[in-house]
């Protein structure tokens, strides 16, 4: 996998953490249509960074596979 596409994902990453962070941050009566709508947004955040976490992990792996070769 290229540069660009391992950047490309600490993007995400990077992007879906201040997410994380803000719903923390804000009222749950503001945004929020409830407090099961406030955590099923924080639950997908999270499972969409274990996701990339998971990308990353795999492209890690398959480069120390082509360095071993």
């Amino acid at each position: 996998m290229d540069k660009s596409s391992v950047n490309t994902i600490y993007a995400k990453i990077f992007a879906l953490n201040l997410m994380r962070d803000a719903i923390k941050e804000v009222s749950p009566t503001y945004v929020y249509r409830s407090l099961q709508h406030r955590d099923d947004l924080y639950l997908a955040i999270i499972e969409a960074l274990e996701d990339l976490e998971d990308q990353l992990e795999d492209i890690e792996d398959a480069e120390i596979k082509e360095e071993d070769k």
